[in-house]
C-alpha cells in the first residue's frame, strides 16, 4: 500500500467513524427527546448513570430493548473506537508497507488505546 493511499484510508476512516457515532448519537437523541422530553429535570441530585449504561455488553442489550439513552451511549462507544481502529489500520498499512519503525509504533499506541479502553 502506498502512503497516499494509507493517509486516504485512515483519513476516511476517521471522517466515517465520526459520521457514524454523530449519526447514532443525532437518532437516539432524537428518540429520547421524543419519548422522555416532557419528564422534569432531575439535575439537583447526581446520580449517575443507571447500571445497564456502564458496560458495553450491557449498553448493547438496553438498546435492543428499546431503551432510548443506551443509543447515545452506543454512539459514544463508537466515538471512542474510532482511534482504535485507526491506530489497527495503521499498523496494518505501515506492516504491509514493511516499514516496521512505524508499525511497531503504532502498535505501541495501539495497545496504549487497548490498556486504556478496557481497563
Amino acid at each position: 500500500m502506498k502512503d497516499v493511499a494509507l493517509q486516504n484510508l485512515l483519513a476516511r476512516t476517521m471522517l466515517i467513524g465520526v459520521a457514524i457515532a454523530a449519526l447514532v448519537m443525532l437518532i437516539g437523541g432524537t428518540v429520547y427527546l421524543f419519548h422522555d422530553g416532557s419528564q422534569p429535570v432531575r439535575d439537583h441530585v447526581f446520580s449517575g448513570e443507571p447500571l445497564d449504561l456502564r458496560k458495553p455488553a450491557d449498553i448493547a442489550v438496553a438498546a435492543w430493548k428499546g431503551n432510548t439513552l443506551s443509543l447515545v451511549q452506543i454512539g459514544v462507544l463508537l466515538l471512542l473506537a474510532n482511534p482504535f481502529i485507526r491506530t489497527l489500520f495503521s499498523v496494518l498499512g505501515f506492516a504491509s508497507q514493511k516499514d516496521w519503525l512505524y508499525a511497531g509504533i503504532s502498535l505501541l499506541v495501539l495497545a496504549i488505546l487497548a490498556v486504556s479502553f478496557f481497563v
